[in-house]
């Protein structure tokens, strides 16, 4: 355990509980009232001592490390039940009458133990409805969730759309290039042509030049 003193506390409080029960015991089978009124009046004082142990308990198990929490909260959780066992037990061998048993008690205590009893309902009562509100909370959480999961996988679905959609341009793409590619192709063979066919002009119309000077010379000087 991570808290020494969470672990000093512990055993105070199991010790105390050991003794409450045993004085329990001997309250409910003595058939002296003045040793039953003793040892009543005893667990009396000794539930108030554990209560306040019981909240130090609580108090060290909030304050301890994440790790060691848990563990922690479960020991005062069965600490508490515990308690409350002997509570309904000392509640159980006092009177019903609120002036006999004050008149057993010799002072407010055992009103005092009523109290306390409502008072740890009221605290079960407000758990409860912190509960609900955390469920009613979790609920909608979940729905949120839901409704997360679905508009992704509507967003999932667009993008695969718009996927294929990509694929498509790129392979219209890819055909548009290759096509140019192939016209380039053509321009420059078209483009060869178109010379060499100038040229071989050119060589004609020469031809023909040397020709005509070739006959105008027989002609006039020969």
């Amino acid at each position: 355990m991570s808290s020494q003193r969470f672990e000093t506390l512990e055993e105070d409080f199991r010790t105390l509980c050991e003794d409450m029960k045993y004085k329990l015991a001997r309250a409910d089978s003595s058939s002296v009232a003045e040793e039953k009124k003793r040892y009543l009046r005893e667990i009396d004082g000794d539930l108030e001592d554990g209560q306040v142990t019981l909240k130090e308990l609580d108090n060290e198990g909030k304050k301890a490390p994440p790790a060691y929490r848990p563990q922690m909260s479960n020991k005062v959780a069965m600490y508490r039940k515990e308690f409350e066992s002997i509570q309904q037990g000392l509640k159980r061998l006092l009177p019903t009458s609120s002036s006999d048993r004050v008149s057993l008690m010799g002072s407010n205590r055992g009103a005092n133990l009523d109290r306390q009893a409502e008072s740890q309902r009221n605290q079960l009562l407000k758990g409860n409805d912190t509960l609900d509100r955390a469920s009613a909370s979790i609920a909608r959480s979940q729905v949120i969730a839901i409704e997360t999961e679905e508009i992704g996988d509507d967003i999932i679905g667009d993008l695969g759309a718009q996927r294929e959609s990509l694929h498509r341009t790129r392979d219209r793409l890819i055909d548009t290039d290759e096509n140019l590619s192939r016209s380039r192709k053509i321009l420059r063979t078209m483009y060869r042509r178109v010379m060499t066919n100038k040229l071989i002009l050119v060589v004609v119309i020469l031809l023909e030049v040397a020709i005509l000077g070739g006959i105008v010379y027989w002609k006039f000087f020969s």
